[in-house]
């Protein structure tokens, strides 16, 4: 007589051992602090609101954060992503409003040193071979790709 695949008590370990890696890669998670799409919300959401900025600097950091993704090969992680975004951010609003916010007016929103988000800033730029341009067809790319969704 051949042994079910799963019986009762296979099934209870086996849904344990599921659970203890699931519990440790959550603790991990925290611990290192990957963040989930709340944190990375409220992050960009309080930037957004703080520092007023149009809608239209959002496809602007996307499109930016998408070349360095692509291009300059640049990884986000849990120690990076915020200064991306942030860098990402920052180059957006003064590439696409007339009234852009300034490095020191960012400095008031998230407690930063103006030296460090203006090191940010060149790094940033470096990492984009200065192609901050953003034609009016990859503009409406985004847009169409985010309606779709």
């Amino acid at each position: 007589m051949t042994k079910p695949f799963l019986s009762d008590q296979n099934f209870m370990s086996e849904s344990l051992k599921i659970a203890r890696k699931w519990v440790k890669l959550k603790l991990f998670q925290v611990s290192i602090g990957i963040p989930d799409h709340r944190d990375v919300y409220k992050f960009v959401r309080q930037l957004f609101t703080q520092a007023q900025l149009a809608a239209e600097v959002a496809m602007v950091t996307l499109i930016y954060l998408e070349r360095l993704l692509t291009y300059a090969e640049v990884d986000f992680s849990p120690t990076n992503w915020k200064r991306l975004t942030l860098g990402a951010i920052m180059l957006a609003s003064k590439v696409w409003d007339d009234q852009a916010v300034w490095n020191v007016d960012f400095c008031m929103i998230i407690e930063a040193d103006v030296e460090d988000l203006n090191t940010l800033e060149r790094s940033f730029l470096e990492l984009l071979q200065f192609n901050v341009n953003v034609p009016g067809s990859v503009y409406a790319k985004v847009i169409f790709r985010r309606n779709k969704k």
